[in-house]
């Protein structure tokens, strides 16, 4: 093929355009999934993310080495609401019905309509990194039927948006990010059975079940008692003890080592990889042989809350 020579410069000017705009798209992809959707963490980039977690992980027990065990909860709670990008979204039914097309219907089941309205009014609740399997955050699910379960004859399930550009890490990649961190210093990570949670009322419930389950307890001890009704029934009976208000009100539970703390709080460590959210599919009701999607929220100003 014979070109002239203004031919020739135009024909390599489209292929260079042609390529930058491939090199272009590319970027646009790596960057809407690293911050939309969620890390497909592999090989290097576990690692990558694995020394970014460790330093954030040591600076933050460096800055709180002087907290005691039992308040560490709440700074955990603290820094994430420190690093917010905003306050609750509030909006009306008209304008929520609007924008849901453009992001991810949540609900939240709460046990008190007080809580419910409270957070209407933009009041945030960040759970207990020590009494939750993923740590601190909002818990929500995109199933009503899941948050329901959640939301007692006194509650109320709340309706909320995740807004399109939340920075989303999945589970299963924290998890290996995790566990390339705990291999990077295994003595310091690696906890014993004194380290995990202190729980002051577990003697007493202990000594409940022992009464309630008699010469089957050490059956229930060894995890042989998988009747969810017999379970239900005994731990109803133990909230109808006479004792059981006050010391659920004078309840303590944290982690004696606050390394411990730091390493099972997913939702922290997420927040520290500049994550608003975290996503799971698990089994979160133990009666259900089917799992659900959880997303934890980790910076309110990614959620609007239906009014």
């Amino acid at each position: 093929m014979n070109l002239s020579k203004g031919s020739f410069v135009f024909f390599w000017f489209k292929k260079l355009l042609r390529f930058l705009f491939i090199i272009f798209a590319i970027f646009l992809g790596f960057v809407g999934l690293k911050s939309n959707l969620q890390v497909f963490a592999e090989g290097s980039q576990i690692d990558q993310y694995a020394k970014i977690l460790y330093c954030k992980v040591d600076k933050f027990l460096e800055d709180n080495k002087n907290c005691p065990p039992e308040c560490f909860d709440e700074v955990c709670s603290d820094y994430i609401l420190a690093k917010s990008a905003g306050p609750l979204r509030l909006e009306s039914k008209d304008m929520f019905s609007f924008r849901a097309t453009s992001g991810v219907v949540l609900y939240r089941g709460v046990s008190e309509k007080r809580f419910a309205q409270e957070m209407k009014n933009g009041k945030v609740y960040i759970a207990s990194g020590a009494k939750n399997v993923r740590g601190s955050g909002i818990y929500a699910t995109p199933s009503f039927e899941c948050a329901s379960r959640y939301a007692t004859p006194n509650g109320e399930v709340l309706t909320m948006l995740l807004a399109p550009n939340a920075r989303i890490l999945e589970n299963s990649d924290l998890e290996k990010i995790k566990q390339k961190l705990i291999s990077m210093d295994p003595q310091r990570f690696t906890f014993s059975h004194k380290d995990l949670i202190y729980d002051s009322l577990e003697p007493w419930i202990a000594e409940q079940f022992k009464l309630y389950f008699k010469e089957d307890y050490d059956k229930f001890l060894r995890g042989e008692m998988c009747d969810w009704k017999l379970m239900d029934s005994a731990l109803d009976q133990v909230k109808k003890h006479p004792d059981y208000p006050a010391l659920v009100a004078n309840r303590k539970r944290y982690y004696p080592n606050k390394a411990a703390a730091v390493l099972n709080n997913s939702g922290l460590l997420s927040r520290f990889l500049d994550f608003d959210v975290l996503h799971s599919k698990d089994f979160l009701w133990d009666s259900l042989e089917e799992k659900d999607e959880e997303y934890l929220v980790l910076d309110p100003g990614v959620l609007t809350v239906f009014r």
